[in-house]
């Protein structure tokens, strides 16, 4: 947190930054990291008063009107030394695998934030694990994540009191 805080870095709405991967899945038969990156940036300035869920607001309103688009990227890895599967902390040059666009992933517009909703969200899990065989997460990193978000997952459904399921068709483990 200390080190999040110090880059100085303020976020005026989550539709409108570049996200990474830290740590890479199987593409196929190769490691690779993954980004999404908005395909058209608003360039939203910081809101004079912040609520404390002014980040949520901010998404709510801009998907009230309309759809938004991220460029889906993918980084090959190309050298299997310079760019581990084991180490996060080492940033995979781009000079030796470029991130290349492979999709553009729609989000349409919508309210995503009605009580019914978010209640569907509050008793979700989220982990890398839902996926395909041929992209799974790799690395000790997310062999570590597999545990800790299955946990997780048990605790705040056994504290919503709700059953705990997952989406069969899209879980691998």
């Amino acid at each position: 947190m200390k080190n999040a805080k110090s880059t100085g870095v303020q976020i005026a709405n989550p539709l409108d930054v570049q996200y990474w991967s830290m740590v890479p899945i199987l593409m196929g038969d190769r490691p690779a990291k993954l980004s999404v990156r908005p395909s058209r940036p608003r360039g939203d300035t910081m809101p004079e008063q912040r609520t404390p869920d002014f980040l949520r607001e901010v998404m709510a309103a801009q998907l009230s009107t309309q759809e938004v688009c991220f460029d889906f990227l993918v980084q090959l890895q190309t050298d299997p030394r310079a760019m581990p599967v084991e180490d996060p902390r080492i940033r995979w040059d781009e000079a030796k695998s470029p991130y290349r666009k492979v999709a553009t992933l729609r989000i349409p517009a919508q309210r995503f934030d009605s009580p019914a909703q978010m209640k569907f969200a509050e008793d979700l899990s989220y982990t890398p694990w839902h996926c395909l065989p041929e992209h799974r997460p790799l690395g000790g990193v997310n062999r570590c994540r597999f545990s800790v978000y299955r946990e997780i997952s048990r605790i705040r459904h056994a504290a919503n009191g709700v059953n705990r399921r997952e989406p069969a068709d899209h879980l691998i483990a």
